[in-house]
């Protein structure tokens, strides 16, 4: 469960650098570097929710029978 956790405040702070670029009128290389901090902390999230999958096969991981067919 503590997984879960940091990776919802993962998203959460994903989503608000996200809304913080949108929404304001930073230059150019303010942008460009918002957006590649938001790939790599996506990047990072995405490996470690694939990690959770292959540890937890029982929730659908590498050898356990959850995905759906």
């Amino acid at each position: 469960m503590q997984d879960f956790l940091f990776e919802s405040l993962a998203l959460q702070r994903i989503d608000l650098v996200a809304r913080l670029v949108a929404d304001s009128e930073c230059g150019d290389a303010d942008r460009e570097l918002a957006i590649n901090w938001i790939a790599e902390l996506t990047r990072d999230l995405v490996s470690q929710v694939d990690e959770y999958g292959k540890k937890n096969p029982h929730d659908g991981g590498e050898s356990g029978g959850g995905a759906l067919q």
